[in-house]
């Protein structure tokens, strides 16, 4: 079942994609993934040899006819409505092993799993349809409300990953992958053991199924499993977009829409899932509608939401808090490296003079908390911004924005 016994068909898998070849690939995927929680795990970032030894323990696993996923952890991630997320936390051996099968099945069920509405990112470049992602979905739907004056149906699938049915998802995925050692790979990627954690009972019912959240190959099978019902999205050319469980669709009016919601539950029920009703929203022509983390209005432009600019406050915050440790240079190098990377995450937006000034204001409340000196707040207000104008001046996407910074 190792992947040195995987015969690729030719058609769509590179005849390269051995273990110790793709396990290897994954150093850096590892890497970037480690550089997030580096606390947690330091010697990732200072100990780049002890990371070529995971992966070749991944690679020696792989090639093992009774490969299995080692027991992970759990992180409980608090969402904004104060709910928890149950999140796997593999090894390091184990998410280079993830991978490595990632990067073997994927050009085999790529055609598959993409069809037009499917805005879901693999981190992939490679592959027979255009990238796609978040921007690209903003795009579209901007696009839509820019040109139609369409009633908009927003769903969200409830606990999607984790209630993917096991069973069904490897009947997918024996009928699509030719190659029995690969579906074998599948299968054993996808028999994740329970948490050793002490787990409440709603926890060991929902971890008992699905695909693990946080292992590089369940948006790839989550998505596989959907592939009937984006057929059925994509029927009479209907205007349809989906991201993991995030799903909108255009509609005539609002007697369509609520027609439309009945269809999708019903089809979503077949599946073993369900809608999240206080998630689900029938936005009129005349309305901003907030999807993937931006507000879209009816004339189609994309702006941040209310949400991103008080995160953005809290980080500059953070950054804020090294006053006094670190000189006062270093934090306006950390304020507007701030700054950058929120604005480059949303360069497709449609950005105002009215942001610049707010992104100045927000600067000033995360120092003006630490330091009192009105004079010394001004001067890293106006060093960050000065840093922003000289990194960002370059790019036509700022120019509004960088006219209303101070």
């Amino acid at each position: 079942m190792g992947l040195t016994c995987l015969k690729p068909d030719q058609t769509h898998v590179n005849p390269m994609s051995t273990s110790d070849r793709k396990a290897i690939q994954s150093i850096e995927n590892v890497r970037v993934a480690a550089r997030r929680v580096g606390r947690k795990v330091p010697y990732l970032r200072d100990n780049p040899r002890r990371l070529e030894r995971e992966a070749g323990k991944a690679a020696a696993r792989l090639g093992s006819p009774d490969f299995k996923v080692g027991t992970p952890g759990l992180i409980r991630k608090v969402k904004p409505d104060g709910t928890k997320r149950s999140i796997h936390r593999f090894s390091v051996s184990d998410r280079i092993a993830f991978r490595a099968v990632f990067e073997v099945l994927w050009l085999r069920l790529e055609p598959f799993v993409i069809p037009a509405i499917c805005y879901c990112t693999f981190n992939r470049e490679t592959g027979t349809h255009p990238p796609r992602g978040v921007p690209a979905a903003h795009k579209r739907l901007a696009e839509l409300r820019r040109t139609r004056g369409s009633w908009i149906l927003k769903v969200d699938i409830e606990k999607f990953y984790n209630k993917v049915p096991r069973v069904e998802l490897c009947k997918v995925l024996r009928a699509l992958l030719i190659d029995s050692d690969a579906a074998d790979l599948a299968e054993a990627v996808l028999e994740v053991p329970l948490p050793t954690c002490v787990l409440s009972p709603e926890e060991r019912d929902l971890l008992s199924d699905g695909v693990a959240q946080g292992a590089a190959t369940s948006p790839l099978f989550a998505c596989l499993y959907l592939r009937s019902f984006d057929q059925f999205l994509e029927k009479g050319d209907r205007f349809a977009i989906r991201f993991v469980d995030d799903i909108v669709v255009a509609c005539s009016s609002e007697s369509e829409a609520e027609a439309m919601l009945a269809q999708i539950e019903a089809e979503l029920r077949r599946r073993g899932l369900s809608l999240k009703s206080d998630k689900t929203e029938e936005v009129s022509p005349v309305k901003d509608i907030v999807y993937l983390g931006a507000r879209i209005t009816p004339r189609g432009r994309i702006r941040p939401t209310a949400r991103s600019w008080s995160r953005l406050l809290s980080q500059l915050s953070a950054r804020a808090e090294k006053l006094g440790h670190h000189s006062d240079m270093r934090v306006a190098s950390e304020l507007a490296g701030c700054c950058i990377g929120w604005m480059k995450a949303r360069r497709h937006y449609s950005f105002r003079r009215s942001d610049g000034r707010r992104l100045s204001t927000q600067m000033w409340n995360a120092v003006s908390q630490k330091v009192p000196n009105a004079q010394r707040v001004r001067k890293l207000v106006n060093s960050a911004s000065l840093r922003i104008h000289r990194r960002c001046r370059s790019l036509p996407e700022f120019g509004n924005l960088l006219n209303g910074l101070e």
